[in-house]
């Protein structure tokens, strides 16, 4: 009896360490949510074919410009403020016209954001892997 007692043990040891050394490994290679410090600063999108650079202040206020063509003309700007919700993970930029939309009224865009590698990066489209990287 005391041996398959001692083998239940062993058994339950097992499986907790395998368990602890899976959560190691899956959370080792995850994205995290950036402290509200970390956020400020000059931002550039990831697609060679648009752009775009965003600039975000301490003071919660940010300013967001759109390029195109060949000639870089000036398609879209927006200024407005910024809010972070680190346990969702988000900003949520007011007064925001998506690019190619000028016709419309603002409104809001929220964007998820995430520290890997230790860059921050604010996604336009995190599905697809396009975002804005933080550059200064």
């Amino acid at each position: 009896m005391f041996g398959l007692l001692n083998n239940l043990k062993a058994t339950s040891f097992f499986s907790h360490s395998i368990l602890i050394y899976s959560l190691v490994i899956v959370l080792g290679g995850c994205s995290y949510s950036p402290n509200e410090e970390l956020l400020a600063g000059e931002y550039v999108f990831t697609q060679n074919y648009f752009y775009d650079s965003l600039w975000l202040d301490q003071n919660h206020k940010y300013i967001h410009v759109f390029y195109s063509g060949d000639s870089l003309e000036l398609r879209n700007e927006n200024r407005g403020i910024w809010e972070y919700d680190r346990f969702m993970s988000e900003i949520v930029f007011h007064d925001f016209i998506m690019s190619g939309e000028s016709d419309h009224s603002p409104g809001r865009w929220i964007a998820r954001v995430r520290l890997q590698a230790e860059e921050v990066r604010i996604f336009y489209a995190e599905e697809h892997g396009i975002f804005f990287r933080k550059i200064k």
